[in-house]
Parts: C-alpha cells; sequence; structure tokens
C-alpha cells in the first residue's frame, strides 16, 4: 500500500509516540508499504516555528528532513500540476487549514492513503480520499 502521512504523524513518528493509533503505527512499520512525507509538512512545521506557533524540543525544522529519512519515509514533492489544480478540491465543511487541503489534494491526485487523525479529513472521502487512522 501506498500512503502518505499528515505533519502530526510525522511528528509522532519521530517522537515514536503512543499518541500513533494501532492502525497508524502498523501502516508505518509495515516495510511493504511505501511511506511518503509531503514537502509541504516540512515547509508548514518550519513557518508554524518561525511564527511562533509550535515548539520543537531539541530539534531544528531543517533537521526534520534528515530525521524523516532515517525512518524510512520518501519525500513526496509537491508537483507543479498537483498545486495548479488545486482548486478543483471543493471547499467542504469547515475545513479551511490550506496545508491539510494541500496534504488531501497530494493524496487523492497521488492515489496515496492518507494517514491521519483529522476527522475533519473524512469529509473529502467523498472526493476520493482514503484514510487510515
Amino acid at each position: 500500500m501506498r500512503g502518505l502521512i499528515d505533519t502530526h504523524v510525522l511528528l509522532f513518528a519521530l517522537a515514536n509516540s503512543k499518541r500513533l493509533s494501532a492502525p497508524a503505527a502498523n501502516f508505518l512499520r509495515d516495510r511493504q508499504n511505501e511511506t511518503y512525507v509531503s514537502v509541504v509538512s516540512f515547509w508548514e512545521l518550519s513557518l508554524k516555528v518561525a511564527l511562533g506557533k509550535l515548539s520543537l524540543s531539541g530539534v531544528a525544522p531543517d533537521q526534520i528532513p534528515g530525521y524523516a529519512l532515517s525512518i524510512g519515509l520518501t519525500f513526496l514533492p509537491l508537483a507543479a500540476e498537483t498545486a495548479s489544480t488545486f482548486h478543483q478540491l471543493p471547499k467542504i465543511g469547515k475545513h479551511r487549514d490550506p496545508f491539510d487541503r494541500m496534504l488531501v489534494w497530494q493524496a487523492i491526485r497521488e492515489d496515496l492513503v492518507l494517514v491521519s487523525r483529522d476527522r475533519a479529513m473524512s469529509e473529502y472521502e467523498a472526493c476520493g480520499l482514503s484514510l487510515v487512522w
């Protein structure tokens, strides 16, 4: 199975956190799966640290990509075609976070399962999104 992890899942995985659900942890552990982290997540973390909205203990945002590689994640670039067709993703419910919406769109466009605990994302299953949590 091919999957894209949400930004919070990246942080949980790097911290070896018990906050991962059993299905999410199993997905990450299963080496048969191709597990991606979007470059959008790195941008989100860096921006939130710069704005003072996120504090990372003992790690700088620019170190996170190296740690992500060390746990077997693969980087998913933001393709021009994906970015330029983002307007096609409908605005559903109250979910307006541009980072989350781009991860949803990348998962749909790349035919990836999205690993996320964000329940608001389940509204996008009608648009072709598959979720694991």
